[in-house]
């Protein structure tokens, strides 16, 4: 992707750029350096998929959905972070990018009913770090450069929906 596009379809400036005090150059070497890690990533996603989600669906999943970080919104978050936070960020770069943005790989769980959530839960937690001791704190330290070590930078998070409107044929019954 070449500069203008990039700026243009995120809404980035110039001045942005330079409030983020990181050059094009630099965000190159990002994308590229993803480039090089996307396919594991991808692989990563997929065999969880594979290895778990197909071995509990009758736990009461509806659907699921995996994806990695698209490119252009890995640079546009790099830049927004530095961006609004130069001390935190201020080492981010394409060394170490993976180690600050905590979303390259993403799945999404749906479930029939509420309480089932808590099978995905036990298997996430069982199969990464789930001592919050062991949570990334600095960025740079509590990483190690193992290839199989996986880390799960944040807690997983279950969302239900708070409504109980009942919808049918886009109309709601009461």
């Amino acid at each position: 992707m070449d500069k203008h596009t990039f700026l243009t379809e995120y809404n980035i400036s110039e001045e942005d750029l330079a409030a983020a005090n990181i050059s094009w150059d630099e965000l190159v070497l990002i994308e590229q350096e993803y480039h090089k890690r996307e396919k594991t990533m991808r692989e990563l996603g997929k065999s969880f998929i594979d290895e778990y989600l197909y071995d509990i669906e009758t736990a009461g999943i509806h659907s699921y959905r995996y994806r990695t970080k698209e490119v252009g919104h890995l640079l546009e978050k790099v830049v927004r972070k530095r961006r609004e936070n130069p001390e935190k960020f201020a080492q981010l770069d394409h060394t170490n990018y993976y180690k600050f943005v905590t979303d390259l790989i993403g799945i999404r769980v749906f479930f029939l009913y509420r309480e089932e959530w808590k099978h995905v839960h036990r298997y996430l937690t069982s199969k990464f770090e789930n001592d919050p001791a062991l949570y990334i704190q600095d960025r740079l330290k509590d990483f190690d450069e193992d290839p199989d070590h996986y880390y799960m930078a944040e807690r997983p998070r279950a969302y239900k929906r708070t409504d109980d409107t009942k919808i049918y044929n886009g109309k709601e019954i009461e």
